[in-house]
């Protein structure tokens, strides 16, 4: 089996391997990342857009690579340039307009991948316009979300760092405990190293992150923001386990190489960008947007 450039031998998953093997290099990778995420949180724009921006060029990027057909640099261009302008038009207070914009940029780079314009068929190396496409649009939404939760109301700091901490919490709960405990595997086809133990110790992670953190915003419900970030942290281990399949399917074992420990920046934030699309359509679907949730 081929994955990503390298052959996978079936008998490597036979030889026993420590119980936190690359924990440090994973820990320290992260500790390096944190400061200026939690930095461009806090001070909010022009910093918050700058690092998004720039994370949503990486993420166009890796895409375009995991599709196949790395050299087609003016397609990258369209798509990393229509994550920026939705990033830039949504903090300005225009999402309605960044969504369109969104759909218009994508609907360029359907036409950029289309079939017709190409003077070769398809390779096993590389997917159709319409996988292509796809991913461009649930990414791009998803920071359009994202720029929202944080420009849109005087608590977008909060809800954006609770945001965060929930998807952490559940990211090493699930960690820990499915390495401490083991167990019955969740999906073995798609994400072998995932266990019920591991989702069900993440999820109480996040829960009691999302209890802790309404005591220390001073939210009166403080039972229900914890069942919430439980809830979400399901929601998170879900974009996990998709991106999982669409590293699978696809024959790649890591979006790219960029986090030392982590794989690629798609690979860290999968389960950041369900989150975040549930998060927002929840909140854009209350009379009284945030205020009246949170």
């Amino acid at each position: 089996m081929h994955v990503n450039g390298a052959m996978a031998h079936p008998a490597d998953k036979n030889v026993p391997q420590p119980r936190f093997a690359g924990l440090g290099l994973r820990v320290v990778s992260a500790l390096a990342m944190m400061p200026p995420v939690i930095g461009a949180v806090y001070f909010g724009s022009p910093y918050f857009e700058i690092v998004l921006g720039g994370c949503a060029v990486v993420m166009a990027w890796e895409w375009q690579r995991m599709c196949g057909g790395r050299g087609r640099q003016f397609e990258l261009f369209v798509l990393a340039s229509t994550f920026v302008a939705a990033v830039v038009l949504t903090s300005l207070g225009r999402p309605s307009v960044a969504l369109g914009v969104l759909l218009a940029g994508s609907a360029g780079f359907l036409v950029l991948a289309a079939p017709w314009r190409r003077t070769t068929p398809l390779n096993d190396a590389e997917v159709g316009p319409g996988w292509k496409t796809a991913g461009a649009v649930y990414i791009g939404a998803c920071c359009v979300a994202l720029t929202w939760l944080r420009t849109g109301s005087d608590l977008g700091f909060e809800i954006v760092m609770w945001l965060f901490a929930t998807v952490w919490a559940v990211d090493v709960g699930a960690y820990v405990c499915g390495r401490l405990i083991g167990g019955p595997r969740l999906v073995p086809a798609i994400s072998p190293n995932k266990t019920v133990a591991g989702l069900l110790g993440g999820m109480a992670c996040a829960g009691a992150v999302g209890a802790a953190l309404g005591a220390v915003f001073d939210r009166q419900a403080v039972a229900l923001l914890a069942a919430s970030s439980a809830a979400l942290g399901f929601v998170a281990q879900t974009g996990d386990i998709a991106e999982s399949w669409v590293k699978r399917r696809r024959g790649f074992k890591d979006s790219s190489h960029l986090i030392p420990g982590h794989g690629g920046l798609l690979d860290r934030v999968d389960g950041l960008l369900a989150a975040t699309a549930v998060t927002a359509l929840f909140i854009a679907a209350k009379e009284g947007g945030v205020a009246t949730w949170w």
